[in-house]
């Protein structure tokens, strides 16, 4: 006997007698000339994928929610039996709707594709045996008591990323050491600081690590590439954006729609409420869409298709969104280069006729010389 977790967080636990952690197929229909993706999901997702950012993509994010919730359902089909656990244990739903339809719901749920569609209730022409669809009823803006200021209030950005010199090749480069001796053409109109990039014929960046002298910096050593015609860009980011949002309430309303069988639409519509809330705050929550609840309308036949035989049934979604915006952008203090020159005192620099030299160095207290950091 094993016991397995469906997700990585807190989940149901049911034995069952294999695992697999290999992605599985399931046969579709004879008339579906497809396969369906079957996976066990991992959560929680990368972090990277939890801040919403720009404007929310309340549709993409619902629609993947689902696609996901029913693929983790396919590779865990004992979670069927929380969907319809009531009814083998209810007195007067026993007889006739016990572990016997309990057992035809995970069948018919096992062998049929059930799309999810974005937009359209249903697609062009014949609507397919079973899909969801998901529409959005309304996105208003809602009061923020902070005026626009979002929870962050800036950020780096990669937006622009200009090349700080002119195309060249290096006077010499050893990849043992990583050590570069770069064309006077640069280093006379610029001062190469670490954390710069020298960006290589075939667009890879590799950021200076350390400046030995005024022409000679280092990069990491044993790369190999083609430095030819190569080009400076200063260190990433070199912008900040002062950012700004504000809150939104949304509302879909989410179609489960079967053709033929009245039964299979009941069964629908408790797989999917029961995606709704197993995995809303790891599919929804965690990726913005927040404070999400849902309720259930009625049971009807789609006349304007008669006469096809065709069911729906919604259940409306409304949730809360943050969408996000750039304000303005400014410039970020990469690097600077800091030196000595004395001004003043008994080591100030020599008058001659060509002018002044700094190449006496200032000895700090022990020297009475007026210095300039620069």
């Amino acid at each position: 006997m094993h016991f397995a977790l469906s997700l990585l967080t807190r989940g149901f636990v049911s034995p069952f007698q294999q695992i697999s952690e290999q992605v599985a197929q399931v046969p579709l229909p004879p008339a579906e000339a497809q396969t369906l993706l079957v996976k066990s999901l991992e959560l929680p997702l990368p972090t990277a994928l939890t801040e919403p950012m720009g404007v929310f993509q309340s549709d993409i994010i619902i629609r993947t929610m689902i696609v996901a919730a029913i693929a983790d359902m396919r590779a865990n089909p004992w979670l069927l039996d929380y969907v319809f656990a009531s009814l083998p244990r209810d007195a007067l739903t026993l007889k006739d709707y016990g572990e016997n339809e309990v057992s035809r719901a995970k069948e018919w749920f096992a062998k049929t594709e059930i799309k999810v569609l974005l937009g359209a209730r249903v697609p062009d022409g014949d609507p397919p045996p079973v899909c969801v669809s998901i529409h959005m009823l309304s996105s208003s803006e809602q009061e923020n008591t902070l005026a626009d200021v979002h929870h962050k209030p800036s950020e780096d950005t990669e937006a622009l990323w200009p090349a700080l010199s002119a195309k060249f090749d290096p006077v010499s480069y050893s990849a043992a050491t990583g050590i570069m001796v770069l064309p006077a053409t640069v280093t006379d109109n610029m001062t190469v600081a670490t954390g710069m990039v020298i960006v290589d014929r075939s667009g890879r960046s590799h950021p200076v690590l350390d400046v030995l002298s005024e022409n000679t910096i280092v990069i990491k050593s044993g790369t190999i590439a083609d430095f030819h015609e190569c080009f400076v860009k200063s260190a990433q980011p070199s912008l900040v954006a002062s950012l700004e949002s504000a809150s939104f309430k949304e509302a879909f309303a989410i179609g489960c729609h079967c053709v033929g069988e009245a039964v299979h639409l009941t069964y629908l519509h408790s797989v999917i409420v029961f995606a709704f809330l197993r995995y809303r705050q790891a599919l929804l929550e965690s990726r913005g869409f927040e404070r999400s609840f849902i309720e259930s309308g009625d049971f009807k036949l789609e006349a304007e298709f008669l006469p096809e035989i065709f069911f729906s049934r919604y259940i409306n979604l409304a949730g809360y969104v943050r969408q996000y915006w750039p304000k303005s952008f400014s410039r970020k203090v990469l690097s600077f280069d800091a030196g000595i020159r004395v001004t003043d005192g008994e080591n100030a620099p020599i008058e001659t006729s060509g002018g002044t030299t700094d190449e006496l160095s200032w000895i700090g207290e022990q020297d009475s010389s007026t210095f300039i950091l620069e």
